[in-house]
């Protein structure tokens, strides 16, 4: 292998780890967002029905 062949491989491998580092702090947020979203569709639900909530739990 010369320097160019070396350069060039080295350049692919860069290019390589930097998407795979996208790809997961892409699925990173993702996760974060489902957990968030979840959080505040329980949030929510609770608000509204908080009445009826207490009632079944104090049985």
């Amino acid at each position: 292998m010369d320097k160019q062949d070396l350069k060039e491989a080295a350049k692919n491998a860069g290019k390589l780890w930097v998407a795979k580092k996208g790809f997961q702090w892409t699925t990173s947020i993702l996760k974060v967002g489902i957990v968030i979203g979840a959080g505040y569709l329980g949030y929510k639900y609770f608000r509204e029905n908080e009445d009826e909530i207490r009632k079944r739990l104090s049985l």
